[in-house]
């Protein structure tokens, strides 16, 4: 069970709210003329050593991450593979982005979802019971100029505690 509670941590945790003022202004988007949104398609790498993990309860940072994006029109796909200590775990998922709530199984979980856009920055809020916790993530996605690194700002809320994640990635 502690297993899907990490699992579901580590696919949906969300950025901090300080973090996301603190960065997003600094941070812009990689937009091409023919596109009206940034694009995050790709293979992205984390990179640990320039990421902030906070002091979020039940999550430890990973030894390393990739996250393979799929984004068509309003679908975005997410496989994203983990390696911790404990193991490795690969943790696919589908977003709709149109601002809905719509229900996305993640590692066997079922997890309230909603994606928008704000601006040229990628919006994905979730919501799921862990072992009968509610777990709450808001993530914010930018790309950096030219598109070479993207940052996550992540706020997590448990009741346990919460905090805030700014986790920087690399495109492979």
């Amino acid at each position: 069970m502690a297993l899907a509670a990490v699992a579901v941590l580590a696919a949906v945790a969300p950025p901090a709210a300080a973090a996301a003022r603190a960065t997003a202004p600094a941070l812009s988007a990689a937009v091409s003329p023919a596109a009206a949104r940034p694009d995050f398609s790709g293979t992205w790498a984390l990179d640990v050593a320039r990421s902030d993990f906070g002091r979020v309860a039940g999550s430890t940072p990973p030894r390393a991450r990739t996250d393979v994006v799929r984004q068509q029109g309003e679908s975005l796909g997410v496989t994203t593979t983990i390696e911790k200590a404990s193991g490795t775990m690969t943790l696919p998922v589908t977003y709709v982005i149109d601002g809905k709530q719509r229900t996305v199984r993640v590692g066997g979980q079922d997890v309230a979802a909603t994606a928008a856009w704000a601006g040229d920055t990628l919006r994905l809020d979730t919501r799921a019971k862990v072992l009968l916790l509610e777990l709450i993530v808001k993530e914010r996605w930018v790309l950096a100029p030219g598109g070479r690194g993207m940052t996550i700002l992540r706020h997590v809320k448990t009741p346990l505690g919460g905090g805030e994640q700014v986790l920087k990635f690399a495109r492979k």
